[in-house]
């Protein structure tokens, strides 16, 4: 069982956990809605972005990524984990911003391919200060 999804391994997620942008330490569970732009609305409200009617608003490019920094297209990458938690919510406007989480915290995106593929492409938090 894994308490920050709300299932055991072979089952469907009803709830995942979503965080503000570039913010590691502020999730909120939220359950799964039926389709990705009230998802993504529904988590703009949660995770308390400003205006999320014009911020998150369908088809307006606010978007959902996981801790891999990989996009969540459909809510069925959530139901079925393949999304990894927690999943940040990045309103219209917007870059992604990789949160610290904590010095020495390292990331392999898996939507980034390394030049080397013996070594896959690292993001490595050095600091959680400029």
């Amino acid at each position: 069982f894994d308490p920050a999804t709300n299932a055991h391994a072979c089952e469907q997620r009803t709830s995942a956990l979503f965080a503000p942008n570039g913010d590691s330490e502020n999730a909120t569970l939220l359950e799964i809605a039926a389709d990705i732009d009230a998802m993504i609305l529904a988590a703009c409200k949660a995770v308390g972005v400003e205006n999320p009617e014009i911020a998150c608003a369908p088809h307006s490019g606010a978007r959902l990524i996981d801790s891999r920094g990989t996009r969540v297209r459909k809510v069925a990458e959530l139901i079925h984990g393949r999304a990894e938690p927690p999943i940040y919510v990045v309103p219209r406007w917007l870059h992604f911003i990789w949160p610290t989480v904590k010095v020495g915290h390292v990331v392999t995106p898996s939507n980034v391919k390394s030049a080397d593929p013996e070594n896959p492409m690292t993001i490595t938090t050095l600091s959680l200060r400029p």
